[in-house]
């Protein structure tokens, strides 16, 4: 009989091992999602001119968490399949449900360099998992809540953590970097992807 138990529980505990990881992808990506459209929703209300709320709405949003609170911009890269949310400052809450801007480098389309980071989860298509396919020439699109930016792809390369200098700038340049973990090798290295903001 122990026999019995023993082998259920060790399918059991195998299964939770290999559905684990899809369930909380799965829910990063609802929050990613929901976090996108409260924030494309505010944007329209915005633009429609629906300032004017009247205390049943402000009543609404309040039982509602705002997910886009520290928003910035949605980052979209069409050759890898990859919208994901930029929250601003780089901080253990936001890169678990994001990618997050360095504070202290640029800011989107103006002189400078962008830089965003985020986990390369090990899981196919999840964050930044699939930032190495990307090649010279390929387009890195940033929208803020005003504009549309698009970088174009001029480097990629693995670097120490501790190599700052992918964070700087010539002060000339519309730059962009992206910045992830290197699995491959201990301890972790840095893969960067950097681009420049097309005409």
């Amino acid at each position: 009989m122990w026999r019995k138990v023993f082998a259920v529980t060790l399918i059991l505990c195998g299964l939770s091992v290999i559905i684990f990881p899809m369930v909380r992808d799965g829910y990063l990506k609802y929050q990613q999602n929901n976090m996108i459209n409260q924030w494309r929703s505010s944007l329209m209300q915005v633009s429609d001119g629906a300032l004017g709320q009247t205390d049943s709405d402000d009543q609404d949003n309040t039982m509602q968490p705002d997910l886009t609170e520290d928003m910035e911009a949605l980052l979209i890269i069409e050759k890898i399949g990859l919208r994901i949310p930029v929250l601003t400052g780089v901080t253990d809450h936001n890169l678990k449900q994001a990618a997050a801007s360095i504070i202290g480098t640029g800011k989107p389309g103006e002189i400078g360099n962008y830089c965003i980071a985020a986990h390369r989860s090990r899981t196919y298509g999840i964050q930044f998992n699939r930032l190495d396919e990307l090649i010279k020439g390929d387009a890195i699109i940033i929208e803020t809540n005003n504009q549309s930016y698009t970088y174009i792809v001029t480097e990629s390369m693995i670097v120490e953590p501790d190599k700052v200098e992918v964070l700087q700038n010539d002060g000339q340049k519309k730059q962009i970097t992206l910045i992830t973990c290197d699995y491959r090798t201990k301890p972790y290295l840095r893969f960067i992807v950097k681009g420049e903001l097309g005409d």
